[in-house]
């Protein structure tokens, strides 16, 4: 599609080739046809360096160019330099993608993006036959069979690592559900566990501690026994018999300690069961003294 160029940008195009280009007439329409068949290019000058290191102050065409591929339409960024000789040299191509694009090297592409083709070998040969307009018609034949960039390949996200974390500890069975361990001592302990506390005592009846401790005879003094027992000797008063001791005076009658609970039977009964038990003592009483 052909565009007129604005006449403020034909102007600046013409001050600018006066300076350094040697065919300023050549130049300045040649640039001017392929600006008016090409619109998404933008003149510019530009600082270039040369491969052997020296730069120069060229005027550069850059934009995108329009290229159907498989059915669709594709605009390639180029950027065009236009040295100081031209005609008579001819202009250097670069593919310059994007920040979504890579050069994708080729036949007619180099991986720094730089184009080769034999229409730019033989221009030196033909330059009064070559022109811009003329190989960015043949360029785009080009890259319609082999596309100069592709889509750069987003990286993937970098997930940070998870820490690894530990299972929550299994709760504990029910007491019903929960295995009985085999030890004696064990199954003690778990039925004193799961055993529910014994009722609290009647009024007036004595707890479990207190008879116990009465049955030892540790609390308080053993009841009396019955007046209709005392004449039969039981197995505490036989438990309770006492045993002459050993004395080195035989006329001295040693007189028996009874022991704490004795000591509150009736006066008679405790009389009569010693003299009972004690012969000596029985026989001095039995006979009184001359």
């Amino acid at each position: 599609m052909t565009m007129v160029v604005q006449q403020h940008v034909l102007n600046w195009l013409y001050s600018v080739l006066t300076s350094e280009y040697h065919d300023v007439s050549r130049t300045y329409n040649d640039v001017a046809q392929a600006l008016s068949q090409y619109p998404s290019l933008s003149p510019k000058t530009d600082v270039y360096t040369f491969p052997n290191g020296t730069s120069a102050l060229l005027l550069n065409l850059s934009g995108t160019i329009p290229v159907l591929f498989r059915g669709t339409t594709y605009r390639f960024p180029i950027s065009l330099w236009v040295p100081h000789a031209y005609p008579r040299e001819a202009p250097l191509v670069y593919v310059t993608p994007n920040d979504t694009m890579v050069v994708r090297p080729g036949q007619h592409v180099d991986p720094q993006g730089q184009v080769y083709h034999p229409y730019l070998v033989g221009w030196a040969t033909f330059w009064d036959k070559s022109t811009i307009l003329d190989f960015l018609a043949i360029l785009r034949d080009v890259f319609a069979k082999e596309p100069p960039v592709i889509s750069r390949q987003q990286p993937k996200p970098v997930t940070a690592s998870q820490p690894v974390t530990t299972p929550p500890p299994v709760p504990p069975l029910p007491p019903d559900l929960a295995p009985r361990p085999t030890s004696g001592i064990q199954n003690h302990v778990q039925d004193d566990q799961s055993r529910p506390p014994p009722p609290p005592p009647k009024p007036g009846a004595p707890t479990p501690q207190q008879n116990v401790v009465r049955s030892a005879g540790e609390y308080g003094p053993p009841l009396p026994p019955v007046p209709g027992q005392l004449a039969r000797p039981s197995n505490t008063t036989q438990h309770l018999r006492c045993r002459p001791t050993a004395n080195r005076n035989p006329g001295l009658i040693r007189r028996h300690v009874l022991p704490k609970p004795l000591r509150q039977f009736p006066e008679a009964l405790i009389t009569n069961r010693f003299i009972h038990h004690n012969p000596m003592r029985r026989a001095h009483l039995n006979h009184p003294p001359n």
